[in-house]
């Protein structure tokens, strides 16, 4: 192959440990793809499907090498970064019960967080964390207005405020009505479950 062309494959490929690894693991050589297995799961160019396949296919690695502890602490780091990625589909009941460890350990009972994001003035954007998908709702609550349910999608809440310098709180909700977190302007506060 000229190297130009090389150059160009390279740019397009996201992930190239993950091309690499995904070959390796289809012809049996798990001790082989663990390495390129490990530096897929960290490439920043990597979209989120890519970064979640480079995780299961690094779980299911190392659980076929009989290392399940190993495994469960991949699932560990990718649901740090990662609190909404799904739970391994078609996976053998060991791989299954790895990812339900590591999401408890991770996030225990209902863990729920918002954090504001980056917006124009005036406009409220949340990042609603919810590895658990209990959240049905966010309520915004803003000084001399009736508390106004948001739009939740993708794991974000948006909203426009009455005013760039109004003061406001949000809290997210489940199914019940039941506040599970809060946020007002500065460092986010947990409700504790009731």
């Amino acid at each position: 192959m000229a190297p130009w062309a090389v150059a160009v494959a390279a740019l397009v490929a996201a992930n190239p440990p993950l091309d690499e690894a995904r070959g390796l693991v289809k012809a049996l050589r798990y001790e082989q793809a663990l390495e390129p297995l490990r530096r897929a799961t960290q490439v920043p160019t990597s979209t989120v499907a890519e970064r979640r396949e480079s995780f299961d296919l690094l779980v299911r690695t190392l659980a076929a090498l009989g290392r399940l502890d190993e495994a469960e602490a991949a699932y560990e780091a990718l649901l740090a970064a990662d609190p909404a990625a799904p739970g391994p589909v078609g996976a053998p009941p060991r791989i299954t019960a790895a990812f339900d460890r590591a999401k408890q350990k991770v996030y225990p009972g209902d863990w729920v967080r918002l954090a504001a994001l980056a917006a124009a003035p005036g406009e409220l954007r949340l990042a609603v964390r919810d590895p658990w998908g209990k959240v049905v709702r966010v309520v915004l609550s803003e000084e001399g207005r009736e508390d106004l349910p948001l739009a939740l999608s993708d794991g974000e809440a948006r909203a426009q405020l009455s005013s760039p310098d109004a003061r406001w709180s949000a809290r997210a909700e489940d199914a019940d009505g039941r506040a599970l977190a809060q946020l007002a302007p500065g460092p986010e506060r947990l409700l504790p479950p009731s």
